[in-house]
């Protein structure tokens, strides 16, 4: 996954906007890293889970990336932006030999902050930490537990550690100068009572608690929406997980997309969550979470209220939103000019807090740094480009952008994958 090949690309159409991966992400150019393809871990609704790979992909088995290789990937980000790597897919899979080959190979090349996903405590515990440590500057770690409650977890398909497990890793983590540890919750998932969503808050505070209020650590939250994965195993064996579709096909979802909120476009419904309680239950506990991070100083005291500000802004709008539905009755697909015109005079609002409701974006973000290394060898690529493209442009063809490129660095000795 080398960056640069999309860069030459800028260069050579001179169009910068048509290549950003997503919005905003000039001001937060963070890059990510693929480990392998495929997984060894079956989560319920994730589409890119082992069944999943196996029954829709015909894979049946993760295929790795040599770790020399990643981390030769890493350090062509680095020579050219300047914002985070994200290390997506968690290499601990691949076992203790690999683990410690990518880490090593990082060691000493790697100035950018990089975050690492790992689907679980790892079971080297403060070991991996440490090597983490004395091998990279700036790192952190993302976990998405998605529920306090063991039960419901292993009904997801991560049953493979408990909750006294997530907290221990959380301290490891943080004793060993992890510079982030993000921990995400989700609610929607299989099993899932508006009781255990409300219950979060109280659990994020224990956990606060157990890292003395340590403000490295953030807590989210947020629904699974608006689609259950097509083709993970809820969506396939939607009665086996307690779900009921709302669309199946491509032309149901596309119709859904189009719907005035994330409540409507959702296309599951939970059989131990009704869709209005997954959406009363949702904002209220990103409430709680949110006044948590406020008293414990993991955010400041006015960003705190704003997100609050926007948290109940959203739900009074969605009760605004009910209302119309409710006096316009009938299938949402169905043509209704008085209701079309009632929802669009609601719809300029409800795209301002669909921006940043249950949280600041700034929360995501982890830090970085730019350096004059950056910018040259940025020149140094354009004038490259420059150069190739003007005498392809006389020869009356267009350079190849994947054509060979010689990064002045020692990780070009690598052969390419």
């Amino acid at each position: 996954l080398d960056y640069s090949y999309s860069m030459k690309e800028v260069i050579r159409q001179r169009d910068i906007l048509s290549h950003l991966p997503f919005k905003n992400w000039l001001r937060y150019p963070i890059c990510a890293s693929l480990t392998s393809h495929g997984c060894n871990r079956n989560c319920a609704t994730c589409g890119g889970s082992r069944e999943a790979y196996r029954q829709h992909f015909g894979r049946n088995q993760v295929a790795w990336r040599d770790p020399e290789l990643l981390a030769r990937d890493i350090g062509h980000i680095q020579r050219h932006v300047w914002g985070p790597v994200f290390v997506l897919n968690d290499f601990l899979q691949a076992g203790p030999s690999y683990a410690r080959r990518f880490i090593r190979g990082l060691a000493g090349k790697l100035k950018n902050p990089i975050g690492f996903e790992f689907f679980g405590p790892p079971r080297e515990g403060r070991e991996l930490y440490d090597l983490l440590a004395a091998n990279l500057p700036n790192w952190s770690v993302e976990i998405s537990a998605e529920s306090h409650d063991d039960d419901i977890r292993t009904a997801f398909g991560k049953g493979h550690y408990r909750s006294e497990e997530l907290e221990q890793t959380i301290k490891d983590a943080l004793g060993a100068g992890c510079d982030h540890f993000d921990l995400y919750f989700m609610t929607g998932i299989p099993t899932q009572t508006r009781e255990s969503v409300l219950q979060t808050g109280e659990y994020v505070r224990h956990l606060y608690e157990c890292v003395g209020n340590d403000p490295r650590l953030s807590v989210f939250i947020a629904p699974m929406a608006p689609f259950l994965d097509v083709g993970s195993c809820a969506f396939d064996r939607p009665d086996e997980y307690g779900y009921r579709l709302r669309a199946r096909s491509l032309a149901e979802h596309r119709q859904r997309m189009v719907l005035p909120s994330w409540k409507h476009i959702m296309n599951y419904e939970s059989t131990s969550l009704s869709t209005d309680d997954l959406v009363s239950a949702t904002y209220q506990a990103a409430l709680d979470i949110n006044q948590i991070k406020g008293q414990v100083g993991v955010v400041v005291p006015d960003v705190a209220e704003r997100t609050a500000q926007r948290i109940r802004e959203a739900r009074a709008q969605m009760n605004r939103l009910d209302e119309v539905l409710a006096a316009h009755p009938g299938s949402l697909q169905a043509a209704n000019p008085e209701r079309e015109a009632a929802l669009h005079a609601l719809k300029s609002e409800f795209e301002r807090l669909s921006q940043s409701t249950v949280m600041e974006k700034t929360e995501l973000t982890w830090s970085y740094r730019p350096r004059l290394s950056h910018v040259v060898n940025n020149i140094a690529l354009g004038a490259h480009e420059f150069v190739r493209n003007t005498a392809a442009a006389l020869r009356g063809e267009w350079a190849s952008s994947a054509s060979e490129f010689s990064y002045p660095s020692s990780l070009s000795d690598h052969p390419s994958c």
